[in-house]
């Protein structure tokens, strides 16, 4: 499980779950975790890419941005969590 904060609301999250603490505040929740591909670079620029998809149950009410894409191998990409309140 990994937990990241920006201001002082965290968001912890896993594999199955997405968590913003109560009370919410009247303005929108924005929480950037940034994902590392380890994997080391080979000869071919296809091998060890790594591919991500984030899945939204409650699309009114949370945002992922980006929602998928690829990883080259040493390669990182930002996601952002927006919680709407």
């Amino acid at each position: 499980m990994i937990s990241c904060a920006t201001s002082s609301l965290p968001v912890v999250f896993s594999q199955s779950l997405l968590y913003f603490p109560l009370p919410l505040p009247d303005a929108p929740i924005e929480n950037v975790v940034e994902v590392r591909n380890t994997l080391p670079r080979t000869g071919d620029v296809a091998e060890n890419v790594v591919a991500f998809k984030v899945l939204s149950a409650v699309r009114r009410r949370y945002g992922v941005r980006p929602s998928c894409g690829l990883i080259p191998p040493g390669g990182s990409v930002k996601i952002m969590f927006v919680l709407d309140v």
